[in-house]
């Protein structure tokens, strides 16, 4: 069995395990969908992208691709493009990159997200934080951590007394320079009992609109020659739904609407797929989702085989077919006939070759992939496991 991870966590990749994608149809379907909604000239197709579908799916390692594919350098990712089968996406992806790159910035999880200035301040730290990293720590674009230690800075002489005023804050930075440096470091849990401590004054440190923050960032960006937009990946995404309100929604709202006439883009993953909901933060979710393109991700079977067969090497091909002669000639050809519906030959051309596994196996693990999804994270953890799968015990 080759290397497995059984969850792919776009914020820890290893080292070019992007690459180990295999590009599905499913998966070039997705990419040129987001060629469409982040490349188009035309307003009324320019938006956010919103994956979502059950666990184990590959939704996480699927859209870490697309952002290498247009977020890396074109040396980085040229031999990957080559691959994809799909020759018009193919095509438009290599000519789009040719003339633009994107800014990723990358978030997982809730974040903090528990209210608006917390949903505010998790972009806007995670978005200088992307920005440092690559290099552009001093990209000036005024963020609230930046407002909130100009006017530390600007009155150090009040601080001992808002220190006493506010037992959070003192526990959290008992003095001028611990203050400070916290702010300095994006400390959202200072920067709010800040604001809580100067709202007795009516000092409010928080900006109006995280949406018009991300379009100066972009055009900042686009400025300094860093790239020509700015994509934000917000991975596992559920847990952030769970805890939505309509306020927070709208803002979500707010920001994809600035796609259309801006180079700002958020891409959305939601390891399962929501269900309607007559309520009222139902309808407003509902109402959310017709402001992305909206993408349905699942294992199909053409995608299992595929990946299937990619999960395990065969160190002497030959000679397990001169070994196994036998056993594959007793295997009915109407088998795959029966197997695959849709009568594909690509579809039939892969379970054929995925031997020594039994067709059967095959088909049901594509079945169970999609039936089980919600309960059980892949398919291929189980085929990786050492007492109840196929992967061997090592002693």
């Amino acid at each position: 069995m080759q290397n497995f991870l059984p969850i792919y966590d776009m914020m820890a990749e290893e080292p070019d395990m992007w690459r180990t994608f295999i590009p599905t149809k499913q998966f070039c379907d997705l990419l040129q969908r987001s060629i469409t909604a982040i490349t188009s000239s035309e307003i009324s197709k320019r938006r956010s992208m919103w994956i979502r579908g059950t666990f184990g799916t590959g939704k996480s390692h699927a859209s870490s691709v697309v952002r290498h594919l247009f977020c890396d350098s074109v040396d980085e990712v040229d031999s990957y493009i080559q691959n994809i089968p799909n020759e018009v996406t193919r095509a438009q992806l290599a000519a789009i990159r040719k003339q633009k790159r994107y800014f990723p910035v990358v978030l997982k999880g809730v974040e903090g997200a528990y209210n608006i200035p917390r949903f505010s301040l998790s972009i806007q730290r995670e978005t200088k934080k992307a920005l440092a990293v690559a290099g552009y720590p001093n990209l000036i674009v005024r963020s609230d951590f930046d407002e909130a230690i100009r006017w530390v800075e600007g009155h150090e002489n009040r601080i001992p007394e808002l220190l006493e005023s506010n037992d959070e804050l003192k526990s959290e930075a008992p003095n001028y320079n611990k203050l400070l440096a916290k702010l300095k470091n994006n400390d959202i849990d200072v920067f709010m009992h800040l604001e809580e401590a100067l709202a007795a004054d009516k000092t409010y440190l928080a900006s109006d609109s995280i949406s018009d923050w991300l379009v100066e960032v972009e055009k900042a960006i686009e400025e300094a020659g860093i790239a020509n937009g700015l994509i934000i990946f917000w991975d596992e995404f559920t847990s952030v739904m769970d805890t939505l309100k309509s306020d927070r929604i709208n803002v979500l709202q707010n920001i994809a609407e600035k796609s259309q006439n801006n180079n700002v883009f958020l891409y959305l993953i939601s390891h399962r797929t929501e269900s309607s909901s007559l309520d009222a933060k139902g309808k407003d979710i509902t109402k959310m989702s017709d402001r992305y393109d909206t993408v349905d991700y699942q294992m199909d079977e053409i995608s299992t085989y595929l990946i299937l067969r990619h999960t395990f090497n065969i160190p002497d091909a030959d000679k397990l077919a001169i070994s196994s002669w036998d056993i594959t000639q007793k295997i009915d050809k109407g088998i795959y006939d029966y197997l695959c519906e849709s009568n594909n030959t690509e579809e039939k051309d892969h379970i054929q070759n995925l031997f020594p596994l039994h067709p059967y196996t095959a088909f049901l693990c594509s079945k169970i992939s999609n039936i089980m999804g919600s309960a059980n994270r892949s398919v291929l953890r189980f085929m990786n496991d050492e007492h109840s799968g196929f992967k061997p015990v090592v002693s």
